[in-house]
């Protein structure tokens, strides 16, 4: 069976949970998140294939977000891990409507320095969709990566889909 290819980011959501007496969050919990990655995840969910490329920070956050993608049935061999950047992360609360607000910990952050060199030659070989998400076109070095990935998924006769999933 040909997979999907989901590429971009994956990070960590810290969801608000309970309010001290003034309306701020009491806590925050920690969850695996990411567009890219949530779509991995729910594609192995239903019974597809599904893998995911990007770069994680070699911390904490990135070896959980690591195991919650292998746990879920996502493939990560595509998985970059460095030192020289920490794992993104994203602070999510409910506004006085009740949406989500996020506050995101990004630049400088691992899944911005995913360079076309990190793509494994064999990576689109067995890919029928490549998945990408806007956020990865928001930095000029990450988004030549994202050009790359589009270029080498369509030579391998892949559908590009691509999520227009930007939050100011």
């Amino acid at each position: 069976m040909r997979s999907i290819l989901c590429f971009g980011e994956a990070l960590i959501d810290f969801h608000a949970e309970g309010t001290d007496g003034h309306g701020y969050p009491r806590a925050f919990v920690p969850f695996a998140g990411g567009a890219p990655a949530n779509v991995a995840v729910a594609v192995a969910r239903l019974g597809g294939q599904a893998r995911f490329a990007g770069m994680l920070g070699s911390d904490l956050f990135g070896d959980l977000l690591l195991d919650s993608l292998h746990r879920a049935g996502v493939g990560v061999d595509d998985v970059v891990r460095t030192d020289e950047a920490n794992t993104a992360l994203a602070f999510v609360a409910l506004d006085a409507r009740g949406e989500r607000s996020f506050s995101f910990y990004r630049p400088p952050s691992a899944d911005l320095l995913f360079r076309p060199r990190h793509f494994r030659a064999e990576a689109f070989a067995d890919t029928a969709i490549f998945h990408v998400c806007s956020n990865s076109m928001t930095d000029p070095a990450l988004a030549e990566a994202t050009r790359e990935g589009m270029r080498r998924a369509r030579a391998a006769g892949a559908l590009v889909s691509f999520d227009l999933n930007l939050r100011p």
